[in-house]
């Protein structure tokens, strides 16, 4: 389906609908996840089938974005809160263990790993390392 949507004009995509944007003139896009704070509605849906699949590839593909960061050793070995906290700022969620845990067994086996590295030095620091979202890139 191909659509043109005029200045002042609105398009909604439901999350994790797979799209294809093209620009016609210079322009600025907005991309925002919406719910109520707290409820844990949207990662429920989102974890479990069919929808696990679209998340699994969006989140593994923001993985493989922060692969070859520096930081991205600390990432693992505070993964749990990480994903935490990224659900957070992202959807305003909080996800419950047994949710972190999917997604955790999830970036494992993506990774080869049968677990995270153990961390040898309780973080000092208040905030976990950021995930950072870089748009989708190509993985086959």
């Amino acid at each position: 389906m191909q659509e043109v949507i005029q200045s002042g004009e609105m398009l909604f995509i439901p999350a994790f609908w797979w799209h294809q944007i093209t620009s016609l003139t210079q322009s600025i896009s907005v991309n925002m996840f919406y719910g109520d704070r707290g409820t844990n509605m949207f990662l429920t849906k989102i974890l479990r089938d069919p929808v696990i699949d679209s998340f699994s590839y969006w989140f593994l593909n923001i993985i493989e974005q922060n692969r070859q960061l520096d930081c991205f050793n600390r990432i693992l070995l505070d993964f749990k809160r990480v994903f935490t906290s990224f659900c957070e700022k992202t959807w305003k969620e909080f996800p419950s263990d047994q949710q972190v845990n999917r997604v955790v067994d999830i970036v494992l086996e993506y990774l080869g790993m049968d677990r995270f590295p153990p961390q040898q030095v309780q973080s000092s620091s208040k905030h976990p390392p950021m995930l950072k979202i870089r748009g989708l890139l190509w993985r086959s």
